[in-house]
């Protein structure tokens, strides 16, 4: 063998283990965006299971809604038939009421009252006139007052007061009024 067959040989090599390579590279690319489109595609999933939660949740709380609001609504309307039951009942009791008090004052006045006129006696009783009262007045009697005692012993003295050097006071003064002693006549 050549040179040159040699060299075909190893080029020959070395571009099949090129087209190895690349293959390679290729094939690991390739897995690479599988797995790439696998992740994406978890991901929606992922998504897409989240919605699909969220929308469930979102029609059970609807639907609780819905069955609470008829709930409400049927005691509503059991509330409203129990109110006009009364009402009717109310209104039929009235009108009975009244009815019998009618028919009362009737049966009253056209077979009752002329009854007891007729079968009463016209009697008149003419009041008399009020007499006085009589007072009675009791016998005259006199009565002599006890006598009084206006003889009172004065007063006894224990402790003897200190005989005063001093002149008696001014009792037509005021206590306390010292307007002579000044010497100007009382003027201020």
């Amino acid at each position: 063998m050549d040179d040159q067959e040699k060299r075909r040989i190893a080029e020959m090599e070395a571009a099949q283990e090129s087209a190895k390579r690349n293959m390679a590279e290729f094939e690991r690319d390739v897995a690479a965006n599988v797995a790439a489109e696998e992740a994406a595609g978890r991901d929606v999933a992922e998504h897409a299971a989240f919605h699909s939660e969220i929308r469930a949740e979102q029609a059970e709380s609807q639907a609780r809604v819905m069955a609470d609001s008829a709930n409400r609504a049927r005691m509503y309307a059991a509330e409203e038939s129990v109110a006009a039951s009364n009402a009717t009942f109310t209104a039929t009791l009235v009108t009975i009421l009244l009815v019998a008090v009618v028919l009362g004052a009737i049966g009253y006045f056209a077979w009752w009252q002329p009854r007891i006129q007729a079968e009463s006696t016209n009697v008149n009783v003419q009041p008399s006139l009020p007499t006085r009262p009589i007072i009675v007045q009791p016998p005259g009697q006199t009565v002599t007052p006890p006598p009084v005692n206006v003889n009172v012993p004065p007063p006894v003295i224990i402790n003897q007061p200190p005989a005063a050097d001093q002149p008696p006071a001014d009792t037509n003064k005021p206590p306390g009024d010292n307007s002579s002693d000044r010497g100007d006549g009382g003027a201020r």
